[in-house]
């Protein structure tokens, strides 16, 4: 029985090998007629210009590139070229409008001379200041010695009064002594 069955099988699996082939043959067939004869356009050769056109994206650039910074920063006034012309070495390419920076330029000058000015100002001030603080110093000095002869000065005032004032109340105890004496004499010789 096993005999039959792979019998039969391979005779299904040659049948369908057939079936599929005889669809690809007449597939072929109608295809081929329709491929036979390739259609060619025919040319005679000659010269001439053989144009490709490409398209494609990225950047071109130079070989060689410059890049140039202002040394200043300002707008621009006037550019004498444009992208692709050649020029020579010496030729102006960009002038800058400088009229704000030369303003700006005055202003800082100005400033400068003003500060410089303001300095020495303040320097003739301090030097003025400091020649009075000396001269304050030995005025100090000198009033501070006045100060202490005066001083002096006034001790001995005291001092005198003090004498004076002594030599008066002995000269007044004896001019009392004197009259209460005289007054006694006085009384005595009237007595």
């Amino acid at each position: 029985m096993k005999k039959k069955k792979s019998k039969k099988k391979i005779i299904i699996g040659a049948a369908a090998v057939l079936v599929v082939a005889g669809g690809v043959t007449v597939a072929g067939q109608r295809n081929s007629t329709e491929n036979q004869i390739p259609q060619v356009q025919v040319v005679t050769a000659e010269k001439g210009d053989v144009e490709e056109i490409v398209d494609a994206t990225g950047t071109v650039g130079s070989e060689e590139e410059k890049t140039y910074y202002s040394p200043v920063n300002a707008e621009l006034k006037t550019v004498s070229f444009s992208q692709g012309d050649v020029v020579k070495k010496g030729t102006k390419l960009i002038e800058f409008n400088t009229e704000n920076l030369e303003k700006d330029n005055r202003k800082a000058e100005l400033n400068l001379k003003s500060t410089k000015y303001d300095t020495k100002d303040t320097r003739k001030k301090s030097d003025k200041a400091e020649k009075k603080q000396k001269d304050a110093k030995k005025n100090v000095q000198e009033l501070e010695k006045k100060i202490k002869d005066k001083k002096a000065y006034v001790s001995s005032l005291k001092a005198q009064i003090s004498a004076a004032q002594r030599e008066a109340a002995a000269q007044a105890k004896a001019q009392a002594a004197a009259q209460a004496q005289a007054q006694q004499q006085e009384a005595q010789a009237k007595a």
